[in-house]
């Protein structure tokens, strides 16, 4: 990974991050962490070499916002997994290795470009693929999603982003899952 890489993933975490802030500040409505998560994983292949990661964080949150006369609550999910220390895929840093945000995250169902916010991966072996709506799609089917649990998997067509604004390794078939 050139320094290009680095800077590069950690201005995507630092965006992330300011994003994340910016959502639960700037809301109309306070925002409500209705489910934690703390246990899960997710299995993938970028670019033809399979990698597993552990969850490292998981929620959801709930802001009531207008539509028309009456408030309806928006629901988004943010999953985020790190490589163990040593690990498969494992990087230097402390940067997480993978992150999804979703945004109507209501229930069971299929999440396409319109619901899909973040979905970035970063490995030592792959290097760095980020959705970008312009240049492909990912598609989540959620088999559970609740303050129980999330279940699901990932299918992504086209090209996905790359370090440096040029071209990363696509990544497929991804399954994943998060547990209180």
């Amino acid at each position: 990974m050139t320094s290009a890489d680095v800077r590069l993933l950690a201005s995507l975490t630092a965006c992330l991050g300011l994003w994340l802030g910016a959502q639960a500040s700037n809301a109309q409505a306070p925002t409500r962490t209705v489910a934690q998560f703390t246990t899960g994983d997710i299995r993938f292949t970028q670019g033809g070499k399979s990698y597993s990661a552990q969850l490292s964080a998981g929620r959801i949150d709930v802001v009531d916002e207008l539509s028309g006369e009456a408030p309806i609550e928006v629901r988004t999910l943010y999953l985020r997994f790190s490589f163990l220390q040593g690990g498969a895929g494992a990087r230097p840093d402390a940067t997480p290795d993978i992150a999804i945000v979703l945004k109507n995250a209501d229930g069971p169902g299929t999440y396409g470009v319109s619901d899909l916010l973040v979905f970035t991966v970063q490995t030592s072996g792959g290097g760095l693929s980020v959705y970008q709506a312009d240049r492909g799609g990912c598609t989540f089917v959620m088999t559970r999603l609740a303050r129980t649990g999330v279940e699901g998997t990932a299918r992504c067509e086209g090209t996905m982003g790359g370090a440096g604004g040029g071209q990363g390794q696509l990544v497929t078939e991804v399954v994943f899952s998060a547990r209180p």
